[in-house]
């Protein structure tokens, strides 16, 4: 098994009866795309939810290894893997909505498992989602840095045009090899750099080498467009319509 651990001290009144309840309600799920979510348990300073166990990496840390291993991937890598990912939370987004949890966000960069047999998971979906709603969570710098603009000038959005933001910061990443966004700074500063640090060009960043493929140029840029009216424009016009 897999257990996350998380304190009970960023928990408010309330907050952490509200987390075994959807915890409870998640465990039911069953797909090809989800790890299976075994169940939570509250313990004195701590909150458990336990998952089955997947051999492979965490986003979070596949993007660790490229950028502060300055390693690189190759490009058509990177996008298969963001396509991927696409792909999972769209079955978890009508999984959800099937338990009337449909405004959920399911895209977190330690809650995407890309597995050793090949494909790309889900865990812990709507747990991680409840979690923004607790204020001393959001306190965190790391998960700010996760978040579109619009989630962190007000109460956390749930539009899809916000997952559509994180699905190109990490391919903006994995391309670049170079974190977009500070890693290590407390939540005012990370929040700050999200709402109004520029986004570089893409294709001004060498990478082994040579420029970042014009084709993946077009994809990339409209994804981190501080706007979600143009993140969602592009997403669904047609020539991208196979892309996340």
């Amino acid at each position: 098994i897999t257990v996350r651990r998380i304190p009970t001290r960023l928990f408010e009144v309330g907050e952490l009866e509200r987390a075994m309840h959807i915890a409870g309600v998640v465990a039911r799920l069953k797909s090809p795309s989800l790890v299976k979510l075994l169940g939570a348990i509250r313990e004195e300073n701590e909150f458990l939810c336990v998952s089955e166990y997947l051999a492979g990496a965490r986003m979070v840390d596949l993007r660790r290894f490229v950028v502060e291993g300055e390693n690189a991937i190759p490009a058509s890598v990177a996008a298969r893997l963001i396509l991927e990912v696409s792909r999972a939370s769209v079955v978890a987004h009508r999984l959800m909505s099937g338990l009337g949890m449909s405004s959920q966000r399911v895209i977190f960069g330690d809650a995407v498992l890309i597995a050793l047999f090949g494909e790309v998971l889900l865990t812990e979906v709507g747990i991680l989602a409840d979690l923004l709603r607790c204020s001393r969570v959001t306190a965190i710098g790391a998960l700010c840095a996760e978040l579109a603009p619009e989630e962190i000038r007000s109460t956390p959005s749930t539009s899809g045009s916000s997952e559509v933001f994180t699905l190109g910061v990490w391919l903006w990443e994995l391309l670049t090899s170079r974190w977009l966004f500070p890693q290590q700074l407390d939540a005012e500063s990370c929040r700050r750099a999200v709402v109004s640090k520029p986004i570089p060009r893409i294709d001004t960043i060498e990478r082994m080498g040579m420029p970042v493929p014009e084709p993946l140029v077009r994809v990339v840029e409209p994804r981190v467009h501080p706007r979600p009216r143009v993140r969602v424009a592009v997403a669904c016009h047609p020539r991208f319509s196979a892309l996340p």
